[in-house]
């Protein structure tokens, strides 16, 4: 080392501070820390530091690492700081502990060069270098060091690497490689981490050399060493998403080596290789190689999806009755409210969205998630997979998958195994076929099917079984089998009444018993797989409604608060389902009262708002007027929660040194979600809650429609629709100031964050014209002009296009005179976006718009004409009104075609025409 040299009283004084990190006192750490950040201030600090890590003896090894990590901390945050001789007093030190006896020693050594590099390469160019020629030590405990180190530099600053000026990457590369020989298992898992890193990346200097990195991988594939094994089966995941061609020369090898590492008794080795399955199937054209496996695969996941003791163990009281013990903060998950999004409706043959077709603000459209169920560390028990991510979770996961893609093809060699364990008189082999019956249950229920006559009175039954997990694990799979519980495949009115009898009932009656069930888990399994049957079930609950509120008003004086959120979303599902049949005094006295209770001491920060304000938003639409009494408490709640927020806002803006918080929108915006709710539910009696406070809430809509955060802009134009059906006249003095607003919103060049925004202010445009009649003329160019450049202009989603056609259709009913002199340009894709909507009321009005505008300019029309009939043709139960208004349109064009109009209807389809004979046609 240089020729500084530590002051022995000082020396001794800090060795001994740093001893004291062996006690485990909370105080005593704190204070240490504090003494340690303190002592930077001393110029000589970090030397002292850089000596008692490197050069004390054995005897002072715990000194020494925490001089060590103190070390590094202080690298992080102070290194420029530093003098150039303290820096090289440090690196110097360094070097020397990385050739120390003490592994500890050696390994804090690797984390401070890591440090340092992270930092930033040119902080230390030589080290890598440096470390490839400790690689090639003579001693093999300075070689382990070494490849540590390095490991820690690749995993931090790989991509530095790949990019360093000066490096010869491939070199390190090589020479990485080149030690998956070494006789030292924990330098070939070293070598191999570190290669992943740039596997990782697809470094270059690692691409060239992948047939090398491939060949000396498979060589591992037979090594005796857990933790190496472990990581080749990283590599090879790793490979499967980077470059899987790399692999196919060797897919069958790489596949049988897989099924010998998820047999693995060490848990860490079998996990890696359960993540294959899962990586594998995703690449198409691999995917076929696994099919030949499934004899060997099948069985053998099913088999790695039962408890261990390990797993029980991790589990603690978890399978005891644990209703009375309540929950620790930390357990309780944060809920994230989903905007709405007013959208219409296909008509494919399922229920329409009742909101929907009564011109409300629903959910915007989402994508599918196609993934499995099992795939998230944080969704704990919602797949009803008790713990963390493990090889039995990952087993089942990968069992999902592959009848995603494989479907019935994997039950012959799933099936026998899934007897086996279904009828075992061990509790946990039962519950793993129960977990492997769920996980199969979307993938293969065609093949499926014919057993669960059969099955599903079996689970039921599970459900009473002694063992918590097995009655919970039963939930679970009992919802994934919702559909075919709810729905029968055959159709025959007096079948379908047999299949409920036989089955839904009992199965239903079963999952409530178990809501209230002694064990915490089962209660959250069972309040979910209630939530989905009701879900598929939908008005067929309405008779089993006395006992379902009897249930969950029971539920609410037994649950702890994370199942309140689970119950909170059943009771919402349930109000989705059943409407106004939930207007009964009887369920609403069960239901509402503990809601309003857990109402009156929430606060805007706790956790379980979010969940309750989206229940009581559900409740409110369906019960209605039995929602009057509740109603003025919940509106000023959310007056309250508005007007905090935005002076909070303001408080922000007018504040330069940000001693205010910027509000968080979630709140923002499920309180405006729940007004929605009250609204639709109360509908024109909610008119002196909009009035009060001097209209406070349409005061502060008008600025809450200019918020900069979509998601706040979205829900407001939700409310400004609602408010345009309901409280019009409250509404309208404010029109003058919210319409230029609203038209900035509906934008042709729109960023597509803000979509879902445009479309309910369309949708607020269309229920506003409705209301303001002919008056609605001074607004009417200026938005047809947006509508008809969003309509005819690039593609865009279905929901906004349908929204902009019936948004067009409504006008055309209150100024068809200002809408009917641009049918040309919009006519055709206006009949496209609404020929397959469901009958509703808003495309009622939509088309009692187009007809008159097709008598206000006949001509307009005219090349668009069997758009129309098409459009036309699909209606179903036209009103009265309507029918009568196509039948005109038929005869004016009739009479305007003359003799020609036989030989343009010939040009119609003959179904067609079939379905237009009413109208005259």
């Amino acid at each position: 080392m240089s020729a500084w040299e530590p002051q022995p009283h000082d020396l001794a004084q800090l060795v001994q501070l740093l001893q004291t990190s062996v006690n485990p006192d909370q105080e005593v750490q704190d204070r240490l820390r504090q003494q340690l950040e303190s002592y930077n201030a001393i110029a000589d600090f970090n030397n002292y530091l850089a000596y008692i890590f490197a050069a004390l003896g054995d005897d002072q090894t715990t000194a020494r690492t925490v001089a060590g990590l103190a070390l590094k901390n202080n690298l992080k945050q102070h290194y420029h700081a530093l003098s150039p001789t303290t820096i090289a007093y440090v690196k110097d030190a360094v070097l020397r502990a990385l050739v120390d006896p003490s592994n500890t020693i050696r390994s804090t050594a690797g984390t401070v060069i890591s440090a340092i590099y992270n930092d930033n390469p040119a902080n230390w160019p030589e080290i890598v270098p440096k470390l490839m020629e400790l690689m090639e030590h003579a001693e093999p405990k300075v070689v382990q060091s070494a490849s540590d180190a390095l490991k820690k530099v690749c995993e931090d600053t790989a991509r530095q690497l790949d990019s360093q000026q000066g490096l010869d990457l491939s070199v390190l590369i090589g020479k990485l490689i080149a030690h998956f020989r070494n006789p030292n298992p924990v330098v070939r898992v070293n070598v191999l981490v570190a290669l992943n890193q740039f596997l990782f990346i697809r470094s270059n200097a690692l691409m060239l050399q992948l047939p090398t990195f491939v060949e000396h991988l498979y060589s591992l594939t037979v090594d005796a060493d857990a933790a190496v094994r472990k990581t080749v089966c990283q590599s090879m995941v790793l490979l499967l998403e980077s470059c899987p061609d790399a692999l196919l020369p060797q897919v069958d090898n790489v596949i049988k080596f897989m099924l010998f590492c998820t047999k693995d008794e060490d848990p860490s080795v079998a996990l890696e290789a359960c993540e294959f399955w899962l990586a594998l199937v995703d690449v198409e054209r691999l995917r076929p190689h696994i099919a030949p496996y499934f004899a060997d695969l099948m069985p053998l996941l099913l088999s790695r999806m039962v408890y261990t003791e390990d797993d029980l163990l991790g589990l603690g009281a978890d399978y005891e009755d644990d209703a009375n013990v309540p929950d620790k903060e930390q357990d309780i998950k944060p809920r994230f409210h989903r905007v709405k999004t007013h959208k219409t409706e296909l008509n494919a043959g399922g229920r329409a969205d009742a909101a929907a077709q009564e011109g409300g603000a629903n959910d915007g459209d989402g994508d599918d998630d196609d993934a499995s169920d099992f795939d998230d560390e944080d969704d704990d028990d919602e797949d009803g997979l008790a713990g963390e991510w493990n090889v039995r979770k990952c087993s089942a996961a990968a069992l999902d998958i592959l009848s995603t893609f494989f479907h019935d093809e994997i039950l012959p060699h799933l099936l026998p195994s899934l007897n086996a364990c279904l009828t075992s008189t061990e509790w946990e082999r039962r519950e793993s076929g129960i977990l492997a019956l769920g996980a199969i249950a979307e993938g293969c229920m065609v093949g499926i099917t014919p057993h669960l006559p059969l099955l599903i009175p079996m689970l039921r039954d599970c459900l009473h079984d002694p063992k918590p997990l097995l009655r919970n694990i039963t939930c679970w799979t009992l919802g994934r089998y919702a559909s075919w519980i709810v729905d029968p495949p055959n159709k025959d009115p007096s079948a379908v009444a047999q299949h409920h009898a036989q089955y839904f009932r009992p199965v239903l009656e079963a999952i409530l018993t178990s809501v209230l069930d002694n064990n915490k888990r089962v209660q959250e399994a069972a309040c979910s797989a209630l939530a989905t049957i009701e879900e598929a079930a939908g008005a067929l609950l309405v008779p089993y409604l006395d006992h379902l509120t009897q249930v969950i008003g029971a539920a609410f004086t037994k649950y702890q608060s994370k199942n309140i959120l689970i119950l909170y979303d059943a009771v919402g599902t349930l109000a989705d389902c059943v409407g106004a049949a939930l207007n009964h005094p009887v369920y609403i006295s069960r239901i509402l009262p503990p809601i309003m209770q857990n109402w009156s001491v929430m606060t805007d920060d706790r956790s379980d708002t979010i969940a309750l304000m989206e229940c009581l938003a559900s409740v409110a639409m369906a019960v209605g007027s039995g929602f009057h009494e509740a109603a003025p408490v919940v509106w000023q709640r959310c007056l309250t929660s508005l007007q905090n927020a935005l002076q909070a806002i303001v408080n922000f803006a007018e504040t330069p040194d940000q001693l205010y918080d910027f509000p968080e929108s979630e709140f923002m915006v499920v309180a405006l979600d729940l007004m929605s709710g009250v609204v639709q539910g109360l509908t024109e009696d909610v008119q002196p809650l909009v009035a009060s406070n001097d209209h406070a809430i349409l005061r502060m809509l008008h600025v809450l429609l200019k918020d900069a955060r979509a998601e706040v802009q979205q829900s407001s134009y939700a409310l400004l629709g609602d408010f345009a059906i309901f409280a019009y006249p409250q509404l309208k003095p404010f029109l003058p100031q919210i319409m230029p607003e609203l038209m900035t919103r509906i934008d042709p060049n729109m960023d597509a964050m803000y979509q879902s925004v445009c479309i309910n202010a369309i949708w607020a445009v269309g229920e506003i014209a409705l209301q303001t009649g002919a008056e609605m003329a001074h607004w009417a160019p200026p938005l047809l002009e947006r509508l008809i450049a969003i309509l005819c202009g690039p593609p865009m989603t279905r929901t906004l296009l349908e929204n902009v056609a019936i948004t067009i259709g409504r006008l055309g009913v209150v100024v068809p005179e200002l809408i009917a002199p641009h049918l040309e340009t919009f006519g055709q894709p206006w009949c496209k976006h609404t020929r397959a909507l469901l009958d509703n009321a808003e495309k009622e009005t939509a088309f009692l718009g187009m007809c008159r505008m097709i008598q206000t300019n006949p001509s307009g029309m005219f090349r668009h004409f069997s758009f129309f009939c098409d459009a036309v043709a699909l209606w179903q139960t036209p009103s009265p009104e309507l029918a009568t208004e196509f039948a005109q349109i038929f005869k004016g064009f009739r009479e305007m075609l003359g003799d020609q109009w036989t030989a343009f209807i010939e040009t119609l389809p003959q179904d067609v025409r079939e379905k237009l004979r009413p109208y005259g046609v």
